[in-house]
């Protein structure tokens, strides 16, 4: 559950969620503020406690992690952004694990009811424990590009109904293992029920590479968003 709260150029947000698994016992806490300097710049800090984003692996080990993260994006126009984030993990075993990344798009094709953008993303992490219980990779980093598809497939008045489809395929490099190609996909539902009531769910696919092993990922999630 969550809220969030704008005036002018500021926005605050809180957030809680409650794991439903055996391995830690303690609900994930976060708040975040942002600030809007114009219609290009933006700016955003973040804390949380028990972040849901931190290691899957480390929590079945019943080691948890608080988190940071500080980002600024630049929008120089409704064709194209671009933005930076910074984020570091505070792990319960002493392990501090830090990561940068940077993320953008732009438009390629624009219809009334079409829009398709060309997308990209890029990180580059490290962690500071060798011998961790979980997956930490002490250097690695990866490039990833791709297209978004995203077409209104039903529209009357405030309500709606849209469609989104990613494909993307880039190169991942870890330390002690080399480079490997990774594809990505996923496919979601946008439903705009009236105003201030959107509910929006999806499925992705990918085939990460952990430690040099393949693995193939596919995840279902769906969210509820009250409000304007």
């Amino acid at each position: 559950m969550g809220l969030r709260y704008v005036h002018d150029r500021l926005s605050l947000e809180a957030q809680a969620l409650r794991p439903d698994d055996r391995y830690l016992d303690e609900t994930a806490l976060g708040l975040q503020a942002g600030w809007r300097f114009n219609d290009t710049w933006s700016a955003s800090a973040a804390a949380f406690h028990a972040d849901p984003e931190a290691s899957l692996q480390a929590r079945r080990s019943g080691i948890g992690a608080d988190a940071w993260q500080a980002a600024v994006t630049w929008t120089p126009s409704e064709q194209g952004q671009l933005g930076l984030r910074y984020k570091h993990w505070d792990y319960d075993d002493g392990n501090r694990r830090q990561e940068l990344g940077l993320v953008g798009q732009r438009r390629w094709i624009t219809r009334p009811h079409l829009l398709i953008d060309v997308i990209g993303d890029a990180y580059a992490s490290r962690g500071s424990r060798d011998d961790a219980p979980y997956f930490n990779p002490s250097s690695d980093h990866a490039f990833n590009g791709g297209v978004r598809l995203d077409h209104i497939a039903w529209r009357r008045y405030e309500r709606h109904l849209r469609q989104r489809l990613e494909v993307t395929a880039g190169t991942y490099w870890q330390e002690g293992y080399g480079t490997a190609w990774v594809p990505r996909a996923s496919y979601r539902h946008e439903w705009k029920l009236g105003m201030g009531h959107l509910l929006d769910y999806g499925v992705s696919w990918s085939r990460p590479v952990y430690d040099g092993q393949r693995e193939q990922r596919v995840a279902l999630d769906i969210e509820y968003r009250w409000g304007e």
